[in-house]
């Protein structure tokens, strides 16, 4: 082996390591500006809400969403964040709903992942809205019972409707009848429509 040929050789590791170094870089550079770009749309004028929009960010766009979530105490970036939530589809996210319906002491934001949860995941998470509609707390009954209005299945329609046949207290009820009332007073959530319009998640 000459002289020469043993220096290519000896070159070949550095260049790789170089070569990695620059894709780890550029790996970095394109994380941060996904945080950039979902702190701002947290944190600033209304939020995207447009499903095609959140997964142009690639996936660690929810990641990004929940470190938000974590690090900020405005209630109206986290109640954004959790909204986010609903055009994710993945087991974190899911993971991350869950646990949010069950610690979070504010009712608004318990209910808005309430809501993301019915909206991103579906009937999947049916034990989880048997759970919520056994709460003791009539305003959990209520959230859960507009999530399973919010999902396309038949299975969800169901449980809402047995849900309603057995609540005891009336003005839970009346709220949700017509169906989901407060969610069509609520210009704010990205919702199901009634089946005569298009589902927004698509």
């Amino acid at each position: 082996m000459t002289v020469k040929m043993k220096m290519k050789i000896s070159w070949l590791p550095y260049i790789a390591l170089s070569a990695l170094i620059a894709a780890v870089s550029l790996a970095d550079s394109d994380l941060r500006a996904v945080r950039e770009k979902v702190r701002g749309a947290l944190t600033q004028g209304d939020l995207p809400r447009s499903a095609r929009w959140w997964a142009e960010l690639g996936p660690q766009a929810g990641t990004a969403v929940r470190e938000v979530f974590a690090s900020s105490d405005r209630l109206q970036a986290r109640l954004k964040a959790l909204e986010a939530h609903r055009f994710f589809t993945d087991p974190d996210s899911a993971l991350f709903l869950r646990r949010a319906v069950f610690d979070l002491d504010n009712r608004a934001l318990r209910r808005t992942a309430i809501l993301s949860l019915a909206l991103s995941q579906g009937i999947k998470e049916r034990s989880t809205f048997e759970t919520l509609l056994a709460s003791g707390d009539p305003f959990t009954r209520v959230a859960a019972a507009e999530g399973l209005w919010a999902m396309p299945e038949a299975e969800a329609q169901a449980m809402l409707g047995d849900f309603l046949g057995q609540e005891s207290v009336s003005w839970v009820v009346e709220r949700l009848r017509p169906p989901a009332k407060t969610l069509q007073n609520d210009p704010g959530l990205v919702r199901r429509l009634p089946p005569s319009g298009p589902d927004p998640r698509r």
